[in-house]
């Protein structure tokens, strides 16, 4: 819970893993990280949050707004987790507000998100919300 304004970054979360570490490596500290994938496997959710955790993206950010975990695959043994628990698990121990099921992403619904611009995030137990600033240029 809570209410953050700071700069929105992020993306689907397997090509935030990817670019982790190059130059095309996104600067988190102090921002709203958006994380959304695709037809992904659990056990390699599981596996880029605990890259993202190890290299320090998850430590220093604002808030963390999770869109659409869509099509999610398992295992024929079933991993025992969904998406949501996963990311649940390696956030747990730090203190910033986290929205999950945010309309964007690769979902029917897909609202914009205007990356690299100020918004204002509020969580709460009721009800969720994000509005971008005004742009000041």
């Amino acid at each position: 819970h809570g209410s953050i304004t700071a700069e929105i970054v992020g993306g689907n979360l397997s090509l935030l893993y990817a670019c982790t570490g190059t130059a095309s490596d996104l600067d988190c500290v102090g921002k709203i990280l958006f994380i959304e994938d695709i037809e992904e496997y659990l056990y390699h959710i599981d596996r880029m949050m605990v890259h993202l955790k190890r290299t320090g993206k998850l430590e220093n950010i604002a808030a963390l707004v999770v869109g659409g975990m869509t099509n999610m695959n398992d295992n024929k043994v079933p991993y025992g987790k969904t998406a949501e628990e996963i990311i649940r698990e390696h956030t747990s121990e730090f203190n910033y507000p986290v929205v999950f099921g945010f309309p964007a992403g690769h979902t029917k619904e897909n609202f914009a998100l205007i990356l690299g611009r100020e918004a204002e995030l509020e969580v709460g137990d009721e009800k969720n919300s994000l509005r971008f600033l005004e742009n000041e240029n």
